[in-house]
This record gives C-alpha cells, structure tokens and sequence, in this order.
C-alpha cells in the first residue's frame, strides 16, 4: 500500500504542475475548451490526493481514539481474560496508526496542504520561466 500511495502521490502532483502549465499556455493561445478540459483535469487530479490525505487523517484519527479510549478505561475492573486484551491494546496504540506514501510522507490533511502549495510554487517557476 506504501508504494501504491507513493506512485500515486508523486503522479498526481507531477501533474498537477503539468496541467497548470497547461492552463497557462491555453490562456494565452484563447482556448477555451482547451483551457475547461485542462481545469477538470486539475480539479480531478486534486480531489483524488485530497481522498488519499483525508483517508489517511481519518485512520489517524481513529487511531487515536481507540488509544485514548484504551487508556482511560478502568481496566481493572473488568475480567481478567478481558484485561489482558485490552492490555494488549493499549501497548499497540501507543503508536499511532499513520497511512504513508513510501514511508516519505504521512497522508493528512497537513501533507495535502504541502503538495498543493508545492504545485502551485513549481506552477509559479514554470509561468515566470516561460513568460
């Protein structure tokens, strides 16, 4: 899944750049169903990385909760069968469950963030190298 999430990652970013270099080049030839193929594709391409980072923020999330449920339960309390699972449990989710692209970049909302901003500024190289 790791590299499943790379592949797809470091794609949709590259191009992501390639379609805003589009866009600016169509704009300047005046095509205009050029230019709207060209922003449904940018607009394609950012809600399928944006699916990644929110499914792996939600996994944290949940992670999350099921750490902070664990550990303040009152454990002793319960059978001691029960217990030892829980226990179990509790020693697992110490460390959070995180959904990586190559163990490079933890999907979240966060890295989402990163790689539009990163598109946009290699776009802004692009536009200001060609003009």
């Amino acid at each position: 899944m790791q590299h499943i999430c790379l592949v797809e990652v470091v794609g949709c970013t590259l191009i992501l750049c390639l379609l805003g270099y589009y866009i600016i080049m169509e704009w300047e030839n005046n095509d205009a169903v050029a230019m709207l193929t060209y922003a449904i594709l940018l607009v394609t391409f950012t809600f399928n990385i944006f699916i990644y980072c929110f499914i792996g923020e939600l996994l944290t999330d949940q992670a999350m909760k099921v750490a902070r449920t664990s550990c303040t339960l009152e454990w002793f309390h319960l059978p001691e069968k029960t217990s030892r699972c829980l226990i179990l449990i509790m020693a697992m989710s110490n460390r959070p469950i995180k959904i990586t692209a190559g163990k490079f970049l933890d999907l979240s909302l966060n890295s989402f963030g990163a790689i539009v901003r990163t598109s946009v500024a290699y776009l802004n190289m692009l536009r200001t190298t060609s003009i």
